[in-house]
């Protein structure tokens, strides 16, 4: 009961003024929660992503308002080594972009032979990486927004 009384205001001015910050503080917190979440769902593909040359892994882009097509050229190839660099290096160009929520948000690859290996070309992922991380992201996007919701 003290919470519903610590929600009622003396007057409309200081009411006004709590709903103002409020509004604030949600939208604040949406944008965190969309950009953590694009983040984390492009760290799970590329985490996930099966390697072989690392040309296809390089090849993942992150972008806004408009789709990055560039590719790594044919005949490139990675070390295990060069392909988790190549890998952390996406995810740092990605963190460092500052995603703005006003433009579409694009994840994309655009290897030729990308879309058959998230339909199971590879014996690496046999039930592809895109759609899994997808399933599991909204779930997570689900359940974090019915949290914050209910602590509202």
């Amino acid at each position: 009961m003290s919470e519903i009384q610590d929600r009622i205001y003396d007057n409309a001015k200081d009411f006004a003024r709590a709903m103002v910050q409020l509004g604030a503080s949600i939208e604040t917190d949406v944008e965190k929660l969309i950009r953590k979440v694009v983040i984390d769902l492009y760290a799970a593909i590329l985490k996930d992503w099966p390697r072989d040359t690392g040309r296809s892994l390089g090849s993942w882009n992150l972008s806004q308002g408009f789709i990055d097509e560039s590719v790594l050229p044919e005949g490139y190839n990675d070390s295990s080594a060069e392909c988790r660099a190549t890998y952390q290096r996406a995810l740092d160009k990605a963190k460092e972009s500052g995603i703005d929520l006003d433009d579409v948000i694009w994840i994309v690859n655009n290897v030729e032979y990308a879309e058959a290996l998230e339909n199971g070309h590879s014996q690496q992922a046999p039930a592809g990486v895109v759609n899994k991380q997808l399933a599991t992201f909204t779930r997570r996007l689900d359940e974090e927004t019915r949290k914050y919701w209910w602590a509202a």
